[in-house]
């Protein structure tokens, strides 16, 4: 199948990138190629995991977007409501939320996308051990502040190769 204009024609496989691949995409090289399918009413989607990154710190949402951004579709929210209005519109495959947030707790963002029909796969961000301690029960993995490039890429990259892995097998 044709893909749209100005698409790259190349295939990329199903599953998430995998951890080194990531790291490649982190340098200065073209973005991923993706695989063009019609959607509903003819619109093209994308493989790619669509990841929303809740973060009230600026300097931190901007890390974040630039690490994840070269390897998944990311939405970047500076607080809980604003993110939780946009799972009416989209479900992402991946919401990475810190849960000190303004108006809106990770924690209660957590649990809105729980409740959507094909609930995303929720990563946890905290500089306090004991409230990812207790939040643990609601996400699939948790990232205790500050933490590291590669550990960043780690969770991410594993949540979403176990939950393709889940989506092929159910």
């Amino acid at each position: 199948m044709a893909a749209p204009d100005g698409a790259l024609p190349t295939i990329l496989p199903m599953t998430p990138l995998r951890f080194t691949a990531i790291l490649h995409a982190l340098d200065d090289s073209p973005p991923p190629r993706v695989v063009f399918f019609p959607g509903v009413r003819g619109t093209a989607m994308s493989t790619i995991p669509v990841v929303f990154v809740v973060e009230d710190e600026p300097l931190v949402r901007e890390f974040l977007e630039w690490a994840l951004g070269r390897a998944y579709r990311v939405r970047a929210f500076a607080n809980g409501k604003a993110a939780r209005a946009a799972l009416r519109h989209e479900t992402p495959d991946l919401v990475l939320s810190d849960l000190d947030l303004p108006g809106l707790s990770g924690e209660a963002l957590g649990a809105a996308a729980g409740a959507l029909p094909f609930a995303p796969t929720i990563v946890f961000m905290s500089a306090d051990p004991a409230r990812l301690e207790r939040a643990k029960a609601q996400a699939s993995a948790v990232l205790e502040k500050p933490f590291s490039l590669v550990d960043l890429l780690d969770v991410v990259a594993g949540c979403l190769s176990l939950r393709a892995l889940h989506t092929r097998t159910a």
